[in-house]
């Protein structure tokens, strides 16, 4: 595997089953907070009924800690506070979870975009264990360098702006990647990663699983949307399953939302642009079925609709497909297309120089995990 800069698997977990390494961080994470967090853990995951319990211990263990070993320092060294209303709609909500955006490091996306097989697994698996790592210990310096380990400069596009301000100012990679920490507010950072971590875990820890942990980057300057999400008429389709996480952001509280913001183009150095990916995690609900969905990604500027189909079938092999597809068309009808079409390593190049390419880790097995890219000519 070739590794990105300054990231390397953590020993500990190579050898761990997806269950083992889940235990594993429930057990450091209890030690952490001192709740024991394995009260909620049966021979199958982490059950339903008990979900939102085990979400809110753990999140809020991690405040409570925040708190506790913040409360002596400065208010520049944290940045904004956490929103106490806010975390409560979070911990309280049983609909699809919204994930913000994720800002790449340029040099190790050239890396992680070409990782397909065991590749893809184990970066995800060791993504988990880093965001553990960063509520060991929460202050700006440390979860950068944790940030920047993972091949990530930010966990917010709100943040991602103020790392790439930073790096046209001259700034250091991670003096870049703290002032993004501090502009989110370090105990922000605490509840995005304790949220991610639950979601993590139920990936890691699920019995006879059938799910898709999903990375979606968008190499593109134009923004992505999901038309009417949230509604009844979203451009979100499960054949089976349900889609329990999905990306989304906003550059500001008075900004439109979006699923993945567009990248940053460096003029004078492409090879420095920096882009956006947004996540999803889909699971299977009951019985024989698994995860098999398709959603529309639709481009702000020249509305272009990019079909992302994913599919982790209890009978059959697991594949992912994309298409640029006519926003009228049914998403059941393009699903139905795209799972026959459906590979471990898909590619295509569609007209007017649009790149499209989605890979899963392997076609068999029940926690799959996928890494897809949309790469979009300039609109200029």
């Amino acid at each position: 595997m070739k590794y990105i800069s300054g990231f390397q698997e953590i020993e500990e977990i190579s050898s761990l089953s997806n269950r083992e390494l889940g235990e594993s961080i429930v057990a450091s994470i209890s030690k952490n907070i001192g709740i024991d967090l394995s009260v909620y853990i049966t021979k199958t995951g982490i059950e339903d009924e008990s979900f939102l319990e085990f979400r809110r211990k753990l999140v809020e263990g991690l405040v409570f800690k925040f708190h506790e070993e913040s409360k002596d320092l400065a208010e520049d060294e944290l940045g904004p506070r956490i929103d106490q209303e806010l975390l409560e709609q979070k911990l309280n909500s049983s609909d699809i979870e919204s994930e913000p955006n994720w800002l790449f490091n340029p040099a190790d996306l050239k890396i992680i975009q070409e990782y397909k097989g065991d590749e893809i697994s184990t970066y995800i698996r060791t993504l988990s264990k880093r965001f553990e790592q960063m509520t060991e210990d929460a202050s700006a310096s440390k979860i950068a360098t944790q940030l920047i380990s993972s091949g990530l400069l930010s966990l917010s596009v709100a943040a991602g702006i103020q790392v790439i301000k930073g790096k046209i100012i001259g700034f250091t990679l991670k003096r870049a990647v703290i002032a993004g920490v501090k502009s989110m507010g370090v105990g922000s950072i605490v509840v995005t990663v304790g949220i991610m971590l639950v979601k993590f875990l139920w990936w890691l820890l699920a019995d006879n699983p059938k799910n898709m942990f999903g990375l979606i980057i968008n190499k593109s300057e134009d923004d992505l949307i999901v038309e009417n999400y949230g509604d009844d008429t979203q451009k979100i389709w499960m054949n089976a399953g349900t889609m329990n996480l999905f990306m989304q952001d906003q550059e500001t509280l008075a900004s439109e939302k979006i699923q993945i913001q567009a990248g940053y183009i460096d003029e004078e150095d492409i090879s420095d642009s920096c882009y956006y990916g947004g996540i999803y995690f889909a699971d299977k609900k009951f019985g024989g079925y698994g995860a098999e969905g398709i959603f529309y990604l639709k481009t702000k500027k020249r509305k272009t609709n990019v079909a992302v189909m994913f599919a982790c079938p209890y009978h059959a092999d697991n594949g992912v497909a994309m298409s640029v597809v006519d926003e009228n068309r049914s998403l059941k009808d393009e699903f139905n297309k795209l799972y026959k079409d459906r590979k471990v390593n898909f590619y295509s190049e569609e007209t007017h120089g649009i790149k499209l390419q989605s890979r899963v880790n392997s076609y068999k097995g029940g926690c799959a995990s996928n890494i897809g890219i949309i790469e979009l000519p300039s609109s200029n």
